[in-house]
């Protein structure tokens, strides 16, 4: 009796087990943030962006945006459209959301600053280089 017991309780819990995991079973996609960082969202995570402070959602992309708002892209298996809101209300939305952690305002658009500091910088060395006649060919033609 005490085996059947046992025997039926463990075939309850495998398929009240097997449900929970199909059914807690969610479609996640990638999402691309400004600085090029990724990261995985559900479906659920997306509706729960839409609902926070300072966040709007668009299904296209608008014309224009108010300065300061910047847009991130909602992949197509997730619904699709736009997340659109100032860096400060993107941070604390996906923070919020349980898709990131910590999130900055300041980490939506490091990646970027970096590549066009790097882009001045380097442009700023060809013309001071050019200037000062000093350039490569100065170096590779034979002493004088």
């Amino acid at each position: 009796m005490l085996r059947r017991v046992v025997a039926v309780a463990g075939i309850i819990a495998f398929f009240w087990t097997s449900q929970v995991l199909v059914f807690g079973a969610e479609e996640a996609a990638k999402i691309k943030l400004p600085s090029g960082k990724v990261y995985k969202v559900t479906r659920v995570q997306i509706e729960s962006l839409k609902n926070q402070p300072g966040i709007q959602f668009s299904q296209s992309l608008p014309t224009a945006v108010e300065k300061g708002v910047m847009a991130v892209q909602v992949p197509a298996e997730l619904g699709g459209g736009y997340i659109l809101g100032t860096p400060s209300a993107i941070a604390s939305a996906f923070n919020a959301a349980g898709i990131t952690v910590g999130l900055t305002p300041a980490a939506l658009t490091t990646t970027t600053a970096t590549i066009v500091g790097i882009s001045v910088a380097s442009i700023g060395a060809i013309i001071a280089a050019s200037i000062s006649g000093k350039g490569a060919a100065h170096h590779a033609a034979p002493a004088h």
